[in-house]
């Protein structure tokens, strides 16, 4: 059980996550790690049954996006690119290797290889593995500083979530998106009014999905390399949306944020800094 939230925020991204893992009958929370940096300006989080491909294409994705302009149709091209070839490779370590065969080789050779029947069984075999429920919601900054979010999905497919300016991922998804459309969250909020309404829609997938319930938080905006506030902030929503809110961000909760001194760092800041 598993969500991941990112929403616009004028100039700023928010972005959220649980961090629970699960296996079989077992599962921990505040163990992962489900976001990762592709580029300078942009992050990859990610939510599945099984997470374990989700470094490898994030590892595919960082290559192909070096030295190149990561305006928004480079890098989903990149992340849908390194998508399929990474369900390539599981499809064929699944069907092709009792055959000490390979994706490329079967498709160059295989009707030559095997008879109508036999390639044709193989070829569904194939189209028919799939990541257990694996989506990566992406989010960034391309080079103009215009804030950007898209989904890759399924068989490397994806969405822009550019209007409405957010979106989530797995299993509590369906319950963050119903609560930021009812918090009328968008571009246009404020920054502390956005974390209050992402908070408050990871609060929700929690009751609705089970999702666990520490709390990764990470505000982005172009060229920054981290940010920092004050602790017990997610602690302290939660108690003021529990009390007060629920399913409403109040002004308090508004509040609350602004009293965090909320920092964020650039690659500028920092060296002046260090």
């Amino acid at each position: 059980m598993t969500v991941c939230i990112a929403a616009m925020a004028r100039d700023h991204i928010v972005a959220v996550s649980d961090t629970m893992i699960a296996g079989g009958t077992i599962s921990t929370d505040g163990n992962t790690n489900k976001q990762e940096s592709i580029a300078p300006n942009w992050l990859a989080m990610f939510s599945g049954n099984d997470i374990s491909p989700a470094l490898p294409i994030t590892h595919r994705v960082m290559e192909c996006l070096k030295e190149r302009s990561c305006n928004l149709g480079v890098v989903r091209s990149c992340l849908k690119s390194a998508f399929k070839q990474q369900l390539s490779e599981l499809a064929a370590d699944r069907v092709l290797s009792q055959f000490g065969l390979d994706m490329a080789t079967f498709l160059e050779s295989g009707k030559d290889m095997f008879d109508e029947g036999t390639f044709g069984a193989l070829c569904a075999e194939l189209r028919a593995v799939v990541f257990d429920d694996l989506q990566f919601l992406v989010y960034g900054f391309d080079d103009d500083k215009q804030p950007h979010i898209f989904n890759v999905h399924r068989a490397g497919e994806d969405t822009v979530l550019n209007n409405p300016g957010f979106g989530a991922i797995g299993s509590g998804s369906y319950a963050a998106d119903t609560i930021l459309y009812y918090l009328n969250q968008s571009r246009k909020c404020s920054l502390e009014e956005s974390i209050a309404n992402v908070c408050a829609a990871k609060f929700v997938a929690e009751r609705a999905q089970g999702v666990g319930t520490a709390t990764s938080l990470f505000v982005k905006r172009h060229g920054s390399i981290g940010f920092e506030y004050k602790t017990n902030l997610v602690e302290r929503l939660r108690k003021e949306w529990e009390n007060a809110g629920a399913p409403r961000t109040t002004e308090r909760a508004v509040g609350i944020v602004k009293e965090a001194e909320i920092q964020i760092f650039s690659d500028h800041s920092s060296a002046m800094s260090s």
